[in-house]
Order: C-alpha cells, then sequence, then structure tokens
C-alpha cells in the first residue's frame, strides 16, 4: 500500500540541529509518513546521531554532492503519495503534515500548497513571527509563471507536493549551489502545475551563521543562471518579456537584504545600487513597483531609490505611505508619525498603522 507523505531530509555536518529535525517529523500529529534522511558525506557526528533513530528513519549515506543531489537521492527511493522537505536545521510544527495534507486531499486540482513559517535562532527561539503567504496567491492565480518569475515565493520546508509533479518537470538542478528550489517551481510552474498559499504556520525556518544565505556570491551565481535559463526559454519570450529586467532588480534587492542580516554592508549597498541603475531603464508597471517597494522597506539607506519609484508610477504613492506607516509604528518611531499625518496621506498612513497594530496584537496572543 501507497504510503501517504515521504519526509526527505538531506543533512550535511548538521550534529546539533538534525536530531531535533527528526523529532519535530517524529512528533507530527499525522503519522502516515516515512522518513528518508539522506547523508551527504557528513564529517562530523551526523552518523552516530542518525543512529539513534534506526527504527524510525531510512538512511541513505553517499559521497557529498551538495543539496540538489542529496534531495533527489531521497526522490529516487521516496515511496509517498505527496513528497515533503525539511532541511536537518529546520523544524516542523506538530500539526504541519496534518494541515498540509488535509488541504490536497479536500482539493484535487491544487498540486501544491504552501503554508507560513516564522524564523528562528539557533536556540530555537522565535526572532519573527509566522508570515503570511496568501498575500501572494492573487498574483499566482493570475500568472504562476509571472508571480515566481520575479523571485521565490515559497520555503521549500513549509510545501508539501504532489509526486506526480516530478514526473513531468524533473527534480533538483544538481549544478545549482542555491536557489535550487526556486528553479524547481519556475519549472512547475511553466508545465501548468497549480499552487494554493495558506496562512497556517507549519515550519520553523532557523537562520543561523552557517546558513547558505549568507554566501551572496554563491547566490548571485545561481540566480542569475536560473533567471538566464527562464527568459531564454522560447516557449516564454513573449508572455515574460516585460520581466526581465523587474526579476533582475528584485534579485539584487532580495541578496542585499540577505546582506543586511549577515552584516555584509558594503555588499549591501553594492546590490542596491546595482537594482537602482537597472530601474532607471525598466519598463514601469505598478504591481512591480510596488513589490521593489516592500522589498526596499527591509533595506536601509534607500529613500533616494524610493522616491525614484513614487516619481515613476504615481499610483503607488498609497502603497508607500502604508508601508511607512506600519514600519514607523514597528519601530516605535511614533514622534514622526504624527510629523506625517498629512492630509494627503493620512488614510493609507493610518492603516499601514492600524495593520502593524494588528499584527503586534496577535503575536502577543501567540
Amino acid at each position: 500500500m501507497t504510503l501517504t507523505v515521504s519526509v526527505i531530509i538531506p543533512v550535511y555536518n548538521q550534529t546539533q540541529f538534525v536530531g531535533q529535525a527528526i523529532d519535530s517529523v517524529l512528533a507530527q500529529t499525522f503519522t502516515d509518513y516515512e522518513i528518508i534522511v539522506v547523508n551527504d558525506g557528513s564529517t562530523d557526528e551526523t552518523t552516530q546521531v542518525l543512529a539513534q533513530y534506526t527504527a524510525h528513519i531510512r538512511v541513505i549515506h553517499q559521497a557529498n554532492a551538495g543539496l540538489s543531489a542529496a534531495r533527489n537521492s531521497g526522490l529516487r527511493v521516496a515511496k509517498g503519495e505527496f513528497i515533503a522537505f525539511l532541511d536537518a536545521d529546520d523544524l516542523w510544527y506538530s500539526t504541519a503534515l496534518a494541515t498540509l495534507v488535509t488541504y490536497l486531499r479536500h482539493h484535487p486540482t491544487t498540486d501544491l500548497v504552501c503554508g507560513a513559517w516564522d524564523l528562528i535562532d539557533e536556540t530555537g527561539s522565535v526572532i519573527k513571527p509566522p508570515n503570511k503567504p496568501s498575500i501572494f496567491q492573487a498574483r499566482v492565480r493570475a500568472n504562476f509563471l509571472r508571480a515566481i518569475a520575479t523571485g521565490n515565493l515559497f520555503l521549500v520546508h513549509a510545501l508539501l507536493v504532489r509526486r506526480k509533479c516530478f514526473e513531468c518537470c524533473g527534480t533538483f538542478d544538481p549544478t545549482l549551489k542555491a536557489v535550487e528550489d526556486w528553479d524547481l517551481w519556475i519549472r512547475m510552474a511553466m508545465h501548468g502545475h497549480t499552487v494554493k498559499m495558506i496562512d497556517v504556520p507549519v515550519a520553523h525556518y532557523r537562520r543561523h551563521s552557517n546558513c547558505m544565505t549568507q554566501d551572496p556570491q554563491r547566490m548571485v551565481q545561481a540566480s542569475e543562471q536560473v533567471l538566464q535559463r527562464l527568459f531564454t526559454n522560447q516557449q516564454f519570450t513573449r508572455e515574460l518579456a516585460d520581466l526581465r529586467d523587474h526579476a533582475y532588480i528584485q534579485m539584487w534587492l532580495i541578496i542585499a537584504k540577505y546582506c543586511q542580516e549577515g552584516n555584509l554592508h558594503a555588499d549591501r549597498h553594492r546590490y542596491v545600487e546595482m537594482a537602482q541603475e537597472l530601474y532607471g531603464k525598466a519598463p514601469r508597471n505598478k504591481q512591480l513597483d510596488q513589490l521593489h517597494l516592500s522589498s526596499l522597506f527591509l533595506l536601509p539607506e534607500t529613500e533616494h531609490f524610493k522616491r525614484m519609484i513614487i516619481a515613476a508610477s504615481p499610483d503607488t504613492m498609497i502603497y508607500y505611505y502604508w508601508l511607512r506607516g506600519r514600519q514607523l509604528f514597528r519601530d516605535g518611531n511614533y514622534g514622526l508619525m504624527l510629523e506625517r499625518l498629512k492630509p494627503k496621506n493620512l488614510r493609507p498612513f493610518i492603516l499601514g498603522l492600524k495593520d502593524a497594530l494588528w499584527e503586534r496584537i496577535k503575536r502577543l496572543r501567540v
């Protein structure tokens, strides 16, 4: 009889975390699953940790070949109707599989479902509350490929995928040293698969000093490879022509955000400048301008770039003040908030304050 879910956990030198990841699967309220752990040539004590779970997991040992190859090794032996991925340094909520499996069971025309996730630190403490993936649902519903072309919308550990998707789209590209999941979701969009994003928290995404996102050059190389492949695909050239510059702008801004988190301030400044220079050449698009503004509000010293976007696309003014009000409230800068309450921007500003206040109330409830 076919299992419902195959859980694939790739691991490379994660002695301190892999046991916690496995425990978070064993704690699931939904129990019809198999756990496949792919030990990708670990040289630390990972093998000894895995030996403690022999009654609960299947272990594949292989020479170090990278994250994509490790996940692919798990996929080759997976028996589940649905596939889930969990990296060795991340965790699941105990209801993760129950939530995601139930959704796909009740929505047979949906191929992927993505839940919400929070950020945790090395100790497992929450440093950022769960996000709201559903804010991207309208874009995804309108055109999955165009939505995913301007940046990865998903966390791989928060997704459940029907096995059939890999049969037509292939697996992870082992030549990519980063953003390999984004590349796969792009291919799934190209093949017409459907995705639903729900706001139920399912995953804890751990940020620590050894995260792959702390290597911006690796992310740049891999991201450029993915975008080059996408925008030279003749089947979609016409459909995506107006997105090319904006996709690169968003790529630079995303990488700048990772540089900011890693205190790589010179790199952050350089990538923001590259995005700003390209923005002057890009075709105007109100929706994408709002996307860039959202990214810029996560970065310091970008007021000039924000003003460029507002000047080029006046319709984004309301969105700008909504973001501004929310940011000032989160920062506790109440004096400046009062100074900015001018008649022309009062309503969006207040809406931003209201949304930020509601987020704080929900956090206190948790």
